[in-house]
């Protein structure tokens, strides 16, 4: 029994520090995740067309549908890879062996020697899942593994401001209709004043703002572009018969009470 809880506290580090160290590696890279979400799972695959429904982003957009119906308003929002297991991320690690970021360079053992590594996490992960008791050496292995993924963790003196950055959905809903909401008297005003984008500037910057399956991007950002060119023509101090013209041209009024929150 205390094998299992030790191993399970294994592969938590494990599963975690693998994904800190490729969300750090490839934060640089434009589109890097839309990319991968558009691959199978082992992502080596000539023909993607012939492996639609085993794509890795169906594959979480499935994960994530289940979870809504389960939790509804209390999902947490987050990096779509905490929807990941271990044998995507040690493809995730293989896809980008020899491209940029290079973690070839990264860690010590070829490709082929962390490959059978992360085959036996595997194995071992699947026992602990299920409850089923790990023999000694499984244990050793994981604990072996997890310490280098540690010491590469320190090493590049990786800071995790990942794991805890993330948001109730019910919270993102709220904060962005009250904020919506308020924008609609100064909508209305013969003069106006700067307008509160506090949330969606907070929000936006978020991966799971284009989430597939949410669609804040999609609900949300073309009515906040309007709002944006609003702030910067009263910074700007348009003439206000302008504004009122943008805002009646735009029909920010009608685009602001259309927008649904459900």
């Amino acid at each position: 029994m205390q094998d299992n809880i030790k191993a399970y506290q294994h592969l938590y580090e494990i599963e975690n520090n693998l994904r800190l160290l490729i969300l750090n590696k490839l934060s640089n890279h434009k589109n890097w995740w839309k990319d991968l979400r558009q691959r199978p799972p082992g992502l080596a695959v000539e023909n993607i067309k012939e492996h639609e429904n085993k794509l890795l982003g169906i594959i979480i957009d499935n994960k994530i549908k289940n979870n809504f119906k389960k939790e509804k308003q209390s999902l947490i929002l987050r990096h779509e890879i905490y929807y990941t297991q271990i044998e995507h991320l040690k493809n995730i690690l293989f896809y980008y062996w020899e491209i940029e970021p290079k973690f070839h360079e990264i860690f010590s053992d070829n490709k082929n020697t962390l490959n059978i590594k992360f085959e036996s996490i595997k194995h071992t992960r699947n026992y602990v899942m299920h409850n089923i008791p790990i023999i000694k050496k499984d244990l050793l292995s994981l604990e072996d593994f997890s310490l280098t993924i540690k010491k590469i963790i320190n090493q590049y003196n990786l800071e995790d401001k990942y794991f805890f950055k993330c948001y109730k959905y019910s919270e993102v809903i709220t904060n962005l209709k009250n904020e919506i909401r308020e924008h609609i008297n100064e909508l209305k005003k013969p003069t106006h004043t700067i307008f509160t984008i506090k949330y969606f500037e907070l929000y936006s910057s978020e991966s799971w703002w284009n989430s597939n399956f949410f669609k804040f991007k999609d609900k949300f950002s073309n009515y906040y572009k309007h709002l944006l060119e609003l702030n910067r023509m009263i910074s700007n101090k348009y003439d206000f018969i302008d504004i009122i013209k943008y805002i009646r041209n735009q029909k920010l009024i009608e685009k602001n009470k259309g927008i649904k929150f459900d």
